[in-house]
This record gives C-alpha cells, structure tokens and sequence, in this order.
C-alpha cells in the first residue's frame, strides 16, 4: 500500500474506534477484510491509529483524514504535502477522491488529552492526565519462589531490573513490534506478564504464613499467582463472574509449579483474605490503550461504580473476624477508589482501614507511592513510572 492509502485507512479504523472498538480488535476485523495489506502496512495503520488516539483533541476536527495526516507528521511518519500529492495521483478513485475533497490540515494546539468531565476526577489533576500522554513499557515478572537463574537472554533482548518491584523487569517500547515469544523463559513459564504497581499490591499483602486467601475477581489469576509464589503455604481459592476468564488458571499454576487454587464454594464464607480487583475504567492503563479515554462516558463509568459498590459489599461479606479485604483498580478515578472506600466506610461498621505500617508485607517494601492515605495507596504513570493502580486495605473487627 501506498502511504496515502495506508493514512486513509486509518483514518476510515477511526470511525470504529470512536464506536467502540479497540484499536487491536478494529486492525484485526480490517485486516481480514483487506487480506493484501501486508504486516508493514498493518503496523504502520496501527501505529498512526494510536498517535491519533493520544492526540485527538491536538489534532482533532470534523475531517479524520486530515487528522491523520496532521498526526502522521507530527510522528515522524511522513510529511503531509508528500502524503497529499501520492494520494491526488494514486491510481486508485476512492483514493483520489479522499484527499481531493479532505478538509483544512489542524495545526497543533496543545490540549489536555482527556473530555473535562474525566480529567477532573483524576487523582493527581492535571499532572496525572499528562502523565497518560507517553507509551507504557513492557514489564514482565518471575516467580519469587523459582527466580531466573540467568538474564542473559533478557538483557539480550533489552529487559533491565525494574526500580520497585525486586521480581520485575522492564524494556521500553519501541517502534519495532516485539513479540514476547520470542523469549523462551516467557515460553516456559518462568516469566508473566505484570506490571510493577500490581506487583507491588501483591508483594503488600502476602501473609508471611499460611492463610485462607480468596481472589474474588480473579481474571486470569495473576495477582493470585504472586500471592501464592510469595506465600506457598497459603490456600488460595479463585472466584469471577465470568468463569471463562479463568480457564488458564491451572496452566499457569502448573507451569509455575504452585498448587492449583480451588475453585470457590458460595458456602465457604470465613477467609483471611478476600481480594477483590474490580471491574473499572481502567484509566490506569490508558497508556497502552489511549482509545479508551475518547469511548469511556459517564454512563459507563455510573453503570461501573454500581457494580464497584456491590462487589465491595459481597466480598465483606466473606472475611472472618480480624481478616481482610482488599479493594483494588487500574483507575486513577476519586470516584472509583477513594470515593467508593469512603462510601462503603460510612455505610457500615465492621470494617476500618488498615494502616500502612500493618499491611502484611510492608518489610518487603522498599518504596511505596507519594500518593497514599489511611489504609490506601495510589500508582500512578507521572510520579512511579507504573500503571495507575489502587488499593485499599480494610480489617473486619467484632462490633458484637
């Protein structure tokens, strides 16, 4: 493809991304649907597509096609009076037709990257918005039980130890697309995808002996892969609304060599520990997936503070005495973190906030965020260098 084709392409991608779609799932529904388009020109479309999702209201109007093009020469990817003249002369109509009739090419105007109605729920401001702008690296852990026993290979390809998580490494993001199957401790299981605040929470929160652990929202049971590597005395039991999100579980557990959590029993209501990572914005990780900031609206985020609000409530209800909850998000949101804490607080009182000085693995700990509070801790992209992250840390107290 020529590049005036490639940036109208992306440019017509857009239109499903502001519906809905991820960028990576509206490259992929594309591709199968233009099978000439080779991997060259997939990447370079996929790339454009998520400079324009970090720079809509920059570059951003009424004509996508000039948006893309003010975008694409704003990234280095080609200049816009080249890229206008191959597609005045491409030898395809459409083409031709495109940029014939394409609006006024936007100037730069150096906006906050976010609708105001989001950016002021930030915890952190303005400061923490900004801090979504760049490219998320990839960070990868091992197991603390079974650590590597030579990062050869990873220093080869690039990783270097991460600055908070002991167990982490890091490599920066490039343009060249990398693919993590390239590395055979990846391949083997010594090595998982995590990012370092995640980590951390987990790190925060592993008993030193052996406990009743439930992960209430567990996903595909990374953080409860952690807690287990960490703590191997501890029984884990996992638990999700959608039971498919769990099927890699024992996979992974067993590639790991760590015991296979049990599946939960509704009847089993007496844990030490009940995690409960809830469904959220995921404004943290907008870094990596800057398209969700534009689809993300305020229904959504009602609908996802009620469903916050009821899992809190289900999850309490199945600590012990003198256990603990665990409340966490990959948001930056008042709303969904401190906001839904204080709001469960005030409606009950069997649970206080634990202070940091208790949480279980504080001497394991050598750094914790700026932003914290009582019994809560906040990551964030501007000030810790990880994905934005919450957790809050409540104690079940007999009030008999």
């Amino acid at each position: 493809m020529k590049i005036s084709a490639r940036v109208l392409a992306a440019s017509q991608i857009w239109q499903d991304v502001l519906h809905g779609a991820l960028i990576d799932q509206a490259m992929k529904s594309w591709s199968v649907q233009n099978r000439y388009a080779g991997s060259g020109d997939r990447r370079f479309i996929s790339s454009l597509l998520y400079a324009m999702a970090r720079n809509r209201y920059s570059f951003g109007g009424k004509d996508d096609l000039a948006m893309a093009l003010a975008v694409c020469a704003h990234e280095g990817l080609g200049q816009t009076q080249d890229i206008r003249h191959d597609g005045l002369h491409h030898h395809l109509q459409e083409v031709r037709q495109a940029y014939d009739t394409i609006g006024e090419i936007p100037i730069q105007i150096q906006k906050l990257e976010m609708p105001d109605w989001l950016a002021e729920q930030f915890i952190g401001g303005v400061e923490a918005v900004k801090g979504l702008k760049g490219r998320a690296d990839i960070i990868l852990r091992e197991h603390p039980h079974n650590p590597l026993n030579n990062d050869q290979e990873l220093n080869f390809h690039g990783f270097q130890k991460t600055n908070i998580s002991p167990f982490g490494w890091v490599r920066p993001h490039e343009d060249k697309r990398f693919r993590l199957e390239e590395l055979a401790a990846y391949r083997d299981g010594f090595l998982e995808v995590q990012d370092e605040a995640s980590q951390m929470a987990c790190v925060l929160l592993a008993p030193e002996k052996g406990q009743r652990i439930l992960d209430y929202c567990a996903g595909g049971g990374g953080k409860s892969l952690l807690i287990s590597s960490l703590s191997q005395q501890s029984q884990i039991f996992v638990h999700d609304h959608d039971k498919k999100r769990m099927r890699d579980i024992p996979k992974r557990f067993g590639q790991a060599g760590l015991a296979i959590p049990t599946p939960w029993n509704e009847a089993d209501r007496s844990f030490d520990l009940v995690l409960a990572d809830v469904p959220c914005t995921g404004s943290g990780t907008w870094r990596r997936q800057p398209e969700r900031r534009w689809q993300c609206d305020e229904a959504e985020l009602a609908n996802l503070l009620e469903t916050q609000a009821n899992i809190i409530r289900k999850a309490a209800s199945l600590v012990r005495e003198d256990g603990l909850l665990a409340y966490m998000t990959c948001s930056m949101l008042h709303l969904e973190n401190t906001g839904q804490i204080s709001a469960f607080l005030q409606g009950q009182d069997e649970f206080v906030p634990v202070p940091l000085a208790e949480w279980p693995g504080m001497c394991r700990a050598p750094k914790l965020p700026p932003q914290r509070g009582d019994g809560w801790l906040q990551w964030s992209p501007h000030l810790d260098g990880t994905d934005g992250f919450f957790m809050a840390l409540l104690k079940k107290r007999d009030v008999k």
